[in-house]
């Protein structure tokens, strides 16, 4: 039986009620993606604590409009970041209708994860402990109803939390439906149609050879790789707003891509 610890956070999120601010609010969501309230009044961030018996692991997560009809979507962070600092990108999809849980990958007391030398061997062991607990918290939220139990997963991911999704793609094959990255540069994207990948580069990094599927495979899987003018190290909450304008544009165009993909619509 799994544990699970649950706490409502304070970070409600309110519709605005006055006529005079939604004109102003809807050009600004229109220009900039930053908003674009769904029905309901509100949405709540939920501390969520799972613990996976098989890995002997905690698995700590921010959990944002948690709803048992709401697809899921799941972030993961890149080294170092701490709870919420990819709540930009949370509460965006969540005012999109989705379940978003921000998984915690990095536990005080884990090893330091490699940052030189053959990075993609170093780092193996935390890749896919990345995945197991990846895994777990799907089928987790899903059976607790934190999400709807039906549509598959939705990842966005990172740097390092980018190359979990990559891996968890390639060893679990068909559990999601879309692979959002930002910037992995360790694990190669699948060569495959079927979730719908897309990635934005940094201009500052370079990734590990075949990481990247070349313009025939972009083609023939419909693989949108697309390059920014933004740092690796500013694909969080630190980015501008100019930058997380570039980031949200980058992720609507991947939700769009998707729904046709699957729907044709």
């Amino acid at each position: 039986m799994p544990v699970v610890n649950v706490s409502v956070l304070a970070d409600h999120v309110a519709v605005p009620r006055r006529r005079k601010l939604v004109g102003s609010l809807v050009s600004a969501c229109a220009a900039f993606l930053m908003c674009a309230p769904v029905a309901g009044a509100a949405f709540f961030r939920t501390s969520v604590e799972l613990f996976n018996p098989q890995a002997h692991r905690r698995i700590p997560l921010r959990v944002y409009r948690a709803g048992p009809r709401r697809p899921l979507a799941v972030l993961l962070p890149g080294v170092g970041a701490q709870p919420g600092d990819y709540s930009f990108l949370a509460k965006y999809l969540a005012r999109r209708g989705f379940a978003v849980a921000e998984l915690q990958l990095e536990l005080p007391g884990d090893p330091s994860i490699a940052t030189s030398g053959n990075v993609a061997a170093l780092r193996a062991p935390e890749l896919r402990s990345g995945v197991n607990s990846l895994q777990y918290a799907i089928r987790e939220l899903k059976r607790l109803r934190y999400a709807s139990t039906r549509p598959p997963a939705v990842l966005i991911g990172h740097s390092n939390g980018a190359d979990v999704a990559m891996l968890y793609e390639t060893e679990r094959p068909g559990q999601v439906s879309m692979i959002f990255s930002l910037d992995n540069l360790r694990v190669p994207i699948p060569r495959t149609s079927d979730p719908h990948i897309c990635s934005l580069r940094s201009d500052d990094e370079v990734p590990d050879a075949d990481v990247l599927p070349d313009d025939e495979q972009r083609v023939r899987f419909n693989i949108q790789i697309q390059h920014a003018r933004i740092h690796h190290d500013r694909m969080w909450n630190g980015a501008t707003l100019a930058e997380k304008r570039v980031i949200l544009r980058a992720l609507d165009r991947c939700l769009k891509d998707r729904r046709r993909a699957r729907w044709g619509t």
